[in-house]
């Protein structure tokens, strides 16, 4: 009794914390954080697997996965790295997630961080994400060549090449597929950015459909 109390004062707690954050912060800047804390809070015992990483994540189509109805996604409008990291900071995800997915970088690269700042920020929360979720296989996608993005295709394939060394960490695998290795536009939405349905079963290509 006296642990479950302890639990419900912790909760509250954090939600009041993540409800300051929000007003000090900006509803606009914070408002995907808070809403992905709070339901990580109120559905903590029915989250298998998480899908975290930039606008691509956000349209993850979930009957992709058909074992795992109980994925997460938690993707950010034009997300880095960064975001990752932060939303990691204050989210009290279970330990005993089974499965990562892992999309990032892409937006790092369009706003001016080179390769290796890139990899540096990879190291760092591939080995939090390892630490933090001992069961948990990560899957790290490879950066998508889109058409709108063709003056960083030079700079996407050399994060691609590099973002192989991940795969010598425990528990971490790198996902290329046609998207990271040729221009394919017919994968993709008219805004040249972000996918179609088709091309998100090319882009998980390598990916667990169960957790």
């Amino acid at each position: 009794m006296l642990a479950a109390s302890r639990q419900l004062i912790l909760k509250i707690l954090l939600l009041c914390t993540l409800t300051l954050i929000l007003v000090l912060g900006g509803a606009y800047a914070w408002s995907d954080f808070f809403r992905y804390w709070a339901h990580d809070l109120t559905g903590h015992n029915r989250i298998d697997a998480v899908a975290m990483g930039s606008s691509s994540i956000l349209s993850l189509p979930r009957d992709y996965f058909t074992g795992c109805p109980t994925l997460a996604r938690r993707g950010f409008g034009s997300g880095t790295l960064g975001h990752l990291s932060r939303y990691l900071d204050y989210s009290p995800l279970p330990e005993s997630l089974s499965l990562v997915v892992v999309y990032a970088g892409e937006n790092d690269l369009v706003y001016g961080a080179s390769v290796p700042q890139i990899m540096d920020r990879f190291d760092t929360l591939t080995a939090r994400l390892t630490q933090r979720f001992p069961e948990a296989e990560i899957y790290v996608l490879k950066a998508k060549l889109a058409p709108a993005r063709s003056d960083y295709h030079e700079g996407m394939i050399a994060l691609n090449q590099a973002l192989d060394t991940l795969g010598s960490m425990p528990r971490v695998t790198v996902v290329g597929s046609r998207l990271s290795r040729q221009v394919s536009p017919q994968y993709y939405l008219p805004d040249g950015v972000h996918l179609n349905r088709p091309g998100y079963d090319l882009f998980l290509e390598g990916v667990p459909r169960s957790c």
